[in-house]
């Protein structure tokens, strides 16, 4: 064996030639010398905007109850998109005011639809994670935006806003994702973001990557709490920390509470659950695939085709649960007939100030 593997290296070391002579008649012609092109030869060439497909990997969405041709999602690397006509086409309106391009979560008030609220940094931490640098808020639905704090919050995972109460709001925070860090739990602000409050903290290690709110009740509140923290080689998930935790006093205080492959599939990256607003028993699983249980939770043997794999959030319409916004790695998706047909997500740059399109998968 040994000599086998000395001929081969002599082979391929001495005679690359004899290499050569297995390969395409290319392998035999000369490369051309480089050629200096007449500028005059291209002056009569003009560029044209031919569009995007699709709008790269998003992980937040939400609609806007009332403006069922209105739809936000962010984008994991070029800001805050917008659309008016479902998702036909899409404009960017975070350009020139975002310190960063990736965003984890976004809300708008319901009592005020002209309230925005984003949190950067997207809570899906894949190997080329982008880092956050807080909360902004716009307050003219998206043309312009503040900085309202929680700038070493690094990556946000949900934002509640109270449904009468456009200033009170509610922030999951995973926290800085390379490293410790104080600034991470689920924090309150009864001002529009001018203070915030602690009101969740579990560890330096441990942020809260998920919050849910009652709209019937909305002092009752539902954070989960995860410890997670990438490294240039692996993803360190999970501790006894973790768990899910409720209030029901508006986040004065929380107590902590504690199946199909399919649905736990990469656990950092998926598995987002979402109630239907009108039938407790219908439930959506987000994963690989779009997963949909109309026995509680029970089974989630119904699988959505939606336009691309691999499905972050979720916004359904509080009225009508047929009016979704999904969003996936091939940006946001819009449906008027409960996912039987999708809008194709396509990005338009007509109306672009600069094109900042987020990455793919």
């Amino acid at each position: 064996m040994r000599t086998l593997r000395f001929l081969l290296v002599s082979i391929l070391v001495a005679a690359p030639g004899l290499l050569r002579a297995q390969g395409s008649y290319n392998d035999y012609v000369e490369e051309p010398a480089n050629v200096r092109v007449d500028p005059s030869f291209l002056s009569g060439l003009k560029f044209r905007d031919v569009g995007f497909s699709r709008g790269g990997r998003s992980t937040a969405v939400t609609g806007v109850p009332g403006q069922p041709l209105v739809y936000y999602f962010g984008s994991t690397g070029g800001g805050v998109f917008k659309t008016v006509d479902a998702g036909s086409n899409w404009t960017n309106v975070t350009d020139g005011f975002l310190g960063v391009g990736s965003i984890g979560a976004m809300a708008v008030a319901p009592s005020d639809s002209n309230v925005v609220y984003v949190g950067t940094g997207s809570a899906c931490p894949r190997g080329n994670i982008s880092v956050g640098d807080g909360i902004y808020r716009s307050t003219d639905a998206g043309k312009t935006w503040k900085h309202i704090g929680l700038r070493q919050a690094g990556q946000i995972g949900k934002i509640r806003v109270h449904p009468d109460n456009p200033d009170l709001v509610y922030v999951a925070a995973l926290g800085q994702i390379f490293g410790p860090n104080q600034e991470r739990g689920v924090f309150r602000s009864g001002d529009g973001g001018r203070s915030w409050e602690k009101v969740l903290y579990v560890s330096e290690k441990t942020g809260a990557v998920d919050l849910s709110m009652d709209p019937k009740n909305p002092r009752h509140l539902f954070a989960s709490a995860w410890s997670a923290e990438r490294k240039p080689w692996t993803l360190l998930s999970g501790s006894e920390n973790d768990g899910v935790y409720r209030s029901t006093d508006g986040g004065d205080t929380f107590q902590r509470m504690s199946g199909d492959a399919n649905l736990r599939q990469r656990p950092w990256y998926y598995i987002h659950i979402f109630a239907d607003p009108a039938d407790e028993n219908t439930v959506y699983a987000l994963n690989t695939g779009f997963y949909k249980s109309v026995d509680g939770g029970k089974t989630f043997d119904q699988r959505i085709e939606v336009p691309h794999g691999d499905n972050h959030d979720l916004w359904i319409h509080p009225e009508n649960p047929l009016n979704m916004i999904e969003s996936n790695d091939g940006g946001a998706n819009v449906t008027f007939d409960g996912r039987k047909s999708w809008s194709a997500g396509q990005v338009s740059l007509r109306r672009y100030r600069s094109v900042r399109v987020s990455a793919g998968a």
